[in-house]
């Protein structure tokens, strides 16, 4: 995930399968939306401007850490996910 845009704001992944490691985030990251069938990866490193973060995955079970303080919108779906 190093190719993305310095100025990108908002990123949406939607798949089937996406079960690759999220990094190197911009930080002008403000929106981050993951809907995939499979992606179970640790999210750590997020940018200090998101605002919000949605996973919608049934087999997500991954504790995240360092929530940023920017952080509005947390929004989790997964029958998996115990944290």
């Amino acid at each position: 995930m190093n190719k993305l845009p310095h100025k990108l704001e908002s990123f949406k992944i939607s798949s089937n399968i996406f079960n690759k490691y999220i990094g190197n985030l911009p930080q002008s990251l403000k929106y981050l939306t993951i809907n995939a069938h499979i992606f179970n990866q640790e999210i750590d490193k997020l940018p200090r401007s998101l605002r919000s973060l949605k996973i919608n995955g049934p087999f997500f079970d991954q504790e995240i850490n360092d929530l940023p303080r920017s952080l509005e919108y947390l929004n989790i779906q997964s029958k998996s996910f115990r944290h």
